[in-house]
């Protein structure tokens, strides 16, 4: 047969062309097959990241699931809406994880966003302030839009700080920046 992983995929819905996401910095993202060379303006540890996402070899993954945050802080998209996060306990030079999200709106923009809190570790290596508060950090990792019935699925690989993590994970909505699915905190380290 000519084309065996083509039917493979074609017959068991296995994605198995599918490259990782790769978030170097805010608005440096790269989504190519294709490892980018120090000529086109990469630095030789990008290289290296990218190449790392692609070659997947490590295996100490945790599942978490993206609830319905608390409506103090949030909001709800429907009964329905969840999302899950499978990501690697420990990774080089970042955090590497597969998003589903699930019963959202269709065709609907969304932020993906690790933020942090003050009093526990690796909230000082997030990029950004929390508008308001002086110690808060957060990354708005990427924005994203689901499909025609409101799921999107794909894996990430964000280039970090070393360091150990514990962090939220969010989902906000880019209409009003309300946070729609959220997993509260958890560990990861970038080694």
């Amino acid at each position: 047969m000519k084309y065996p992983l083509l039917l493979l995929s074609l017959v068991f819905g296995i994605n198995l062309l599918a490259q990782p996401i790769v978030i170097l910095e805010k608005n440096k993202i790269w989504t190519n097959s294709v490892l980018p060379s120090l000529q086109e303006g990469y630095i030789q540890d990008e290289i290296d990241f990218i190449q790392s996402a692609l070659h997947l070899k490590q295996n100490k993954k945790a599942e978490k699931k993206l609830t319905t945050p608390p409506l103090e802080w949030g909001k709800m998209e429907s009964d329905s809406s969840f999302g899950l996060l499978n990501h690697f306990l420990a990774y080089k030079s970042g955090f590497l994880t597969d998003v589903s999200l699930y019963n959202l709106k269709a065709n609907h923009n969304y932020v993906l966003t690790l933020n942090g809190n003050p009093e526990l570790e690796g909230n000082h290596l997030f990029p950004e302030r929390v508008p308001g508060m002086k110690v808060e950090r957060f990354y708005d990792l990427l924005t994203v839009t689901t499909d025609s019935v409101g799921n999107y699925n794909s894996t990430l690989a964000i280039k970090l700080l070393q360091g150990k993590y514990h962090a939220r994970f969010y989902v906000k909505d880019t209409e009003d920046w309300k946070i729609v699915l959220y997993h509260d905190y958890f560990k990861f380290e970038v080694n």
